[in-house]
């Protein structure tokens, strides 16, 4: 294919794209997985600190480590695992 004039010289300009979905899939279940496996770990972490506090108390600490990672949080599930990790009961992320 003829491309437009350079400086003077004709150049030619070839391009092809082929997408693979099979391996975007993967890699984009790649990220997914190690997302939810940092998300799992902070969370573990945070709840060993907070296990058996009142909810009251959870809940804005909760919000806080939410937001200071850049994630959004509905207050009907902030609520939710915020009781869950005050009455110790695991949450689990998964991909």
């Amino acid at each position: 294919m003829q491309g437009d004039s350079l400086g003077g010289e004709r150049y030619s300009t070839v391009s092809t794209f082929e997408f693979n979905e099979d391996g975007f899939e993967r890699a984009v279940q790649a990220a997914a997985q190690a997302k939810a496996k940092e998300m799992q770990r902070q969370m573990d972490q945070f709840a060993r600190q907070y296990k058996g506090r009142p909810v009251a108390v959870v809940k804005p600490a909760l919000r806080r480590a939410w937001e200071r990672d850049g994630r959004t949080i509905t207050d009907p599930e902030l609520t939710e695992y915020a009781a869950y990790i005050s009455e110790g009961t695991p949450i689990r992320f998964e991909a």
